[in-house]
């Protein structure tokens, strides 16, 4: 889980994250707010690069990561914003 230093729902991270089972870290970024993650260069490059080692190590280096936006009427059948291990 990465959390912004600044954040004011910091807190509810550091819940969610007690209360994960599983494989999981946490990760604090200095000196970014909530949204500094969504698009500012410094904060989110990081963020990436720790998700990514995360993700390698826990789910393999054969499973992807596929992100499908569309109206839902492809012949796959996936919903409008699919977010899934290869399955869509």
């Amino acid at each position: 889980m990465i959390i912004s230093t600044r954040a004011v729902t910091s807190w509810m991270s550091v819940e969610a994250f007690q209360r994960a089972t599983g494989s999981k870290e946490l990760h604090w970024i200095d000196g970014a707010s909530h949204v500094d993650l969504y698009d500012k260069e410094r904060y989110v490059g990081p963020s990436v690069e720790k998700l990514t080692a995360f993700f390698t190590e826990n789910l393999g280096k054969t499973a992807t990561l596929s992100v499908v936006v569309g109206s839902g009427e492809a012949p796959n059948k996936c919903p409008s914003l699919a977010i899934s291990a290869g399955t869509c």
